[in-house]
């Protein structure tokens, strides 16, 4: 035969002083303790309560879940943003300093050598 934990042991007798023999939804006494065990219908009850509470609870998970991804995908998007943002900056400076140079040089180049100036 199986010999059983302490541990097992105690679970296994604390379950039968809960829940009793029960035979057609009447009550049963826990002789030992003497108090009353629970009804058949306080389990149907009780399954009707957890089935509902694992419903909520997985209708506040998918709503998390969904929420993160939400989350995740608006962080991805101002990641790439700010990664155009800081290309297009850069591009914009380095187009602006060669048309700086450009202006720079040509102006000193007009005025090298234009005679109006007294040269």
């Amino acid at each position: 035969g199986h010999v059983y934990t302490h541990d097992v042991r105690e679970y296994l007798d604390e379950q039968q002083s809960l829940f009793g023999n029960h035979e057609d939804g009447k009550e049963v006494y826990d002789t030992a303790g003497g108090h009353r065990a629970v009804q058949v219908e306080d389990l149907t009850e009780a399954k009707i309560k957890l089935k509902y509470m694992h419903e909520l609870t997985s209708e506040i998970m998918k709503s998390q879940h969904d929420r993160m991804h939400r989350v995740r995908a608006h962080d991805a998007d101002a990641r790439r943003g700010a990664a155009e943002l800081g290309r297009s900056s850069k591009f914009e400076t380095l187009l602006y300093v060669i048309i700086t140079g450009v202006q720079v040089y040509t102006v000193h180049k007009w005025l090298l050598g234009s005679t109006l100036l007294g040269k």
